[in-house]
């Protein structure tokens, strides 16, 4: 089974957006223990349905990434992703657009912080200029919320970003169709493993935030996990469209 997990904040505090160290760390060993590859968003991508793996990815770029995730992950020399918003390098997560009450003000790692973590095997990806949702945006937002923002993290880190992951996982087809103008690949929040028939600029995650407690006793890839997995999809779907 092939999947990208979905992680933002590795901290304590329970918000719907965070990870506790010790589950992040439960969940690594969980994937060595049952023998799953981790590679990068493009090699996953191009292993077959039956391959064991997974791809690392982290939303919004918070400290916390590097401060608590980054050690583990380098100890075992995996590669990750994280998906920065190219205008708030540095800033918070507090979004100058409307967002979720229940998630807290984090701090959001800089350039500094960033250009370090990519020396330990971290990818740079893009997550628009200022986090907007491209679903229904004209022509002059889809260019600066996609184009424009690759532009700036390749001035920056001297390496343009080869993946995209939507905010707040939304597309539509105009907002796939300029993300694949700046980008080979793309990221939902659409809660699935990763097959062969998934769309390169609509690939879908699971979020490690439903992958806690009993369920890592299950085998990667076996009918139990796949089972759990349905029930999550099925519950989401009711509060909300997949996105």
């Amino acid at each position: 089974m092939r999947a990208i997990l979905t992680y933002h904040s590795i901290d304590e505090s329970r918000s719907p957006i965070s990870v506790s160290r010790r589950d992040f760390l439960r969940q690594v060993e969980w994937l060595e223990g049952n023998g799953v590859a981790v590679v990068s968003i493009p090699e996953l991508v191009a292993l077959p349905d039956d391959a064991n793996a997974v791809a690392f990815t982290f939303d919004d770029g918070i400290t916390s990434v590097a401060e608590e995730a980054a050690p583990i992950l380098a100890d075992r020399q995996w590669p990750a992703t994280v998906y920065v918003v190219a205008d708030r390098l540095g800033q918070t997560n507090q979004w100058s657009h409307p967002g979720d009450a229940r998630i807290p003000v984090f701090p959001l790692l800089d350039v500094g912080a960033l250009d370090r973590l990519q020396r330990t095997g971290f990818e740079i990806g893009s997550h628009g200029s200022t986090h907007r949702s491209l679903v229904g945006g004209d022509a002059l937002l889809l260019r600066d919320e996609v184009e424009t923002a690759a532009e700036r993290l390749d001035r920056i880190f001297s390496v343009r970003p080869r993946t995209f992951a939507y905010p707040y996982g939304l597309v539509d087809g105009p907002a796939a169709a300029a993300v694949a103008r700046a980008h080979r690949y793309a990221c939902t929040t659409q809660l699935s493993e990763l097959r062969s028939i998934s769309t390169p600029l609509r690939l879908p995650r699971l979020d490690a935030y439903y992958l806690r407690g009993p369920v890592l006793r299950t085998r990667w890839g076996g009918p139990s996990l796949r089972a759990y997995l349905a029930v999550r999809r099925t519950i989401r779907a009711l509060r909300q469209p997949d996105r």
